[in-house]
């Protein structure tokens, strides 16, 4: 017999058959008790069913208070009705918001003193102590939650003085982003992409920068700390951060110095705020801002393109911001603030360094015969390679062609050097927008080839493949002699390379280009040869990178042969140009988008003018005489780097996972003397920025520029060893 409250006890009678009896907690509170109906309720049941619990929640810190809940928009399920009432019908919460909640009661369970790192050594009890993943931790109770999280943090052997204010040293300097990189796919792997850089360089989280102990992430959650040691943004090899549920009410900008960061968790503090330098951290995956009391987000944040979990719950966000997040998203939150940000203010305009001393700049200014030339170097990123996926931190209207080509017309004709190489430009565009308009802002004439894929493009495709275009002012300067760089063709014509498996699945699988132009001055008759490449950027195939430069420095060899060899040409107001008796004596100029860091085998070779035979990064592989012994590629031309005597210059590609300098101008040193070189970017506006392209750069890459004098024939001086051989 059900009992209830408010109701007397009923008398102490006999059961005659108590195993008949049926448990009421088995009835509920409407069971019959030996085919009786009960009264009618006049207070709580005792024993029948109660009504929905809650879940349990951890109670919140001291001095801190929960704000009302951004999923109030959806109904919680109904709890028990009225006599007669329909049950209302519950909203469908939509799946990522599912997800948010999820992830917001599994943060708010790490409330104790490093509670992950203390599940984690738990889990890995049976583990070397010099590293403790919390991985498993991480992964466990996400099972249990029914989420699924990214693979982040590692390992969190705290350092000794993480927390300590004694060592306040300044960060690193971040001024320019580092230079590693993050491998990743990218579009059909035909280019470097944000998540790929273009070159391979040691991950963020290598130990040899974390230390000994090898780790990687560090919990400092629940253990009430109000402020954030600056001490702490000295490691930057971090990928996961923890301080949640602490008293902490302000992020300092100096966050933005763990760009290695995946996962941040700043659940239960007492953020009022968080700082824009947060959206620096574009490698970021999971960031964690639960019960704070944030009312709106920095637009900044919309560079975050890798952020898969924003948690807002129990914030009071109000606005548009509040309404994306519930009904779309994380991810479209992000583009929506990256595409309603305001524009930053430009940098300062590059100007052109001199590289001359006060004498030598005399002595030139004097020298009436002296003859000057102006060269200009950018890969333009091609349109159909500039997509959302794979530029996702750069804003929608920045990132469409319409824009990106007015930009780079305007830097290319303001800088008005008497070359212009590009890279990635595709035959539509050459076309359509570049040649006229070059032909009508800077009276340039071009030579434009394409990828071998073109052949073997649909009719549609075939002005989308994109290759390397050179122009020049017909003003000044004739057309001699040009010449594609096809490196699959070249490779096969050599008889010296055997026709191997690893031949064709290497070299030939790859077709990038180049442009090889010889050029007459039609005042003086001096002549120039000018190479336009751009190499292979994946470094799992340096050894075919390798391979690519060593016949181009072939071919630039033949080509001034065969231009030196030429009879000179009557000038217009009498006389004859200079003659060349022998094709190194021939101003050359070898620039382009050479995918290859100062420390590769490829800065090597065009530095020394050769390279060992059996260099590791031929990777092993037969290349004819480039691999055989007493062999190896090698150059007759002193070349030099237009850019090595301005340190300065510290990156010429800028992505989220690298900055560096890819892109050269090298330059016949015996020959041509470097006058001056176009300045780096401003440094502190690089600190700014996550990456390119932006509103004021419309390319991954900048463009380089350079001013030289051709040295007459009586300056020139050999030193090249490879000289006075006959080379190949």
């Amino acid at each position: 017999m059900a009992m209830y409250y408010n109701q007397p006890p009923p008398p102490l009678q006999h059961d005659p058959n108590p195993w008949q009896r049926a448990h009421p907690s088995m009835l509920g509170a409407s069971a019959q008790v030996n085919g009786a109906p009960g009264p009618t309720p006049g207070g709580y049941t005792l024993y029948g069913q109660p009504p929905p619990v809650p879940p349990v929640v951890p109670p919140p810190l001291v001095a801190h208070a929960h704000h009302p809940s951004l999923g109030q928009h959806y109904p919680s399920p109904p709890s028990l009705q009225p006599p007669g009432m329909q049950p209302a019908t519950p909203t469908k919460v939509p799946e990522h918001w599912h997800q948010q909640l999820l992830k917001a009661e599994s943060c708010r369970a790490a409330s104790q003193p490093h509670s992950r790192a203390r599940q984690s050594a738990l889990a890995t009890r049976n583990q070397a102590k010099s590293a403790i993943p919390i991985t498993a931790v991480l992964k466990a109770a996400a099972d249990r939650a029914g989420v699924t999280i990214s693979e982040h943090a590692q390992n969190v052997a705290p350092p000794s003085d993480a927390a300590s204010d004694t060592a306040e040293s300044d960060p690193p300097s971040a001024s320019v982003p580092h230079s590693n990189s993050i491998p990743g796919a990218t579009a059909n792997g035909q280019h470097p992409s944000a998540t790929v850089a273009p070159v391979n360089a040691q991950r963020f989280s290598d130990k040899s920068k974390a230390g000994g102990n090898g780790w990687h992430s560090l919990d400092i959650g629940g253990t009430r700390i109000q402020h954030i040691s600056l001490a702490l943004f000295r490691y930057t090899w971090l990928t996961g951060l923890f301080l949640n549920h602490n008293q902490i009410g302000s992020i300092p900008p100096q966050i933005k110095y763990l760009k290695a960061l995946t996962v941040l968790d700043m659940t239960g503090n007492q953020l009022t705020s968080v700082p824009p330098e947060l959206g620096m951290l574009a490698a970021l995956k999971e960031l964690f801002l639960f019960d704070n009391m944030l009312v709106t987000l920095p637009y900044e944040l919309g560079t975050l393109h890798l952020l898969e979990m924003l948690g807002m719950e129990g914030n009071p966000l109000e606005g548009t911001l509040k309404k994306i997040l519930q009904t779309e998203g994380t991810p479209a939150l992000i583009a929506y603030m990256r595409d309603h940000a305001k524009t930053p203010p430009p940098p300062p305009e590059r100007q052109f360094r001199s590289l001359l001393s006060d004498a030598e700049r005399r002595l030139q200014d004097n020298d009436t015969g002296s003859e000057t030339f102006s060269i200009m170097c950018y890969n333009i990123l091609c349109q159909w390679y500039a997509t959302p996926s794979l530029y996702g931190y750069t804003p929608s209207r920045a990132l469409e062609w319409s824009s990106r080509r007015e930009l780079i017309l305007t830097e290319t004709t303001l800088i008005n050097a008497d070359f212009l190489c590009l890279q990635e430009v595709d035959a539509d565009s050459y076309r359509s927008t570049f040649l006229p308009e070059y032909q009508k802002e800077c009276g340039y004439d071009g030579v434009h080839y394409q990828k071998p894929r073109e052949r073997a493009a649909v009719q549609d495709e075939k002005g989308r493949v994109d290759g390397c275009a050179t122009f020049y002012k017909t003003a000044k300067w004739t057309l001699l002699e040009r010449q594609l760089l096809d490196f699959q063709a070249m490779a096969i014509q050599r008889p010296d390379f055997v026709k191997s498996q690893d031949m064709f699945t290497r070299i030939l699988s790859k077709d990038n280009i180049g442009v090889l132009t010889a050029f007459e001055n039609i005042a003086t008759g001096a002549r120039i040869v000018i190479a336009n490449v751009h190499l292979q950027w994946n470094e799992d195939y340096r050894d075919v990178k390798l391979v690519q430069l060593s016949l181009g420095l072939d071919a630039i060899d033949q080509m001034a042969k065969r231009i030196a060899a030429l009879p000179p040409r009557p000038l217009p107001g009498g006389g004859t140009g200079p003659t060349y008796t022998d094709g190194h004596r021939v101003p050359t100029v070898f620039c382009g988008d050479f995918n290859s860091t100062h420390e590769s085998s490829i800065y090597e070779l065009m530095s020394t003018g050769s390279l060992a035979p059996d260099h590791e990064d031929f990777m092993g592989y037969k290349y004819g005489l480039y691999t055989q012994d007493n062999g190896g590629p090698r150059t007759k031309f002193q070349f030099k780097d237009a850019y090595a005597t301005v340190p300065q210059l510290t990156m010429t590609n800028f992505a989220p996972t690298f900055a560096g300098i890819l892109d050269y101008i090298w330059f016949s040193s015996h020959t041509i003397g470097l006058t001056a070189a176009l300045e780096e970017v401003d440094p502190e506006y690089l600190s700014r920025c996550v990456g390119f392209p932006n509103w004021h750069f419309p390319s991954d890459h900048i463009p380089l520029a350079a001013q030289f004098r051709i040295k007459p024939q009586r300056e020139t001086r050999l030193t090249n060893p490879y000289l006075q051989s006959n080379g190949r």
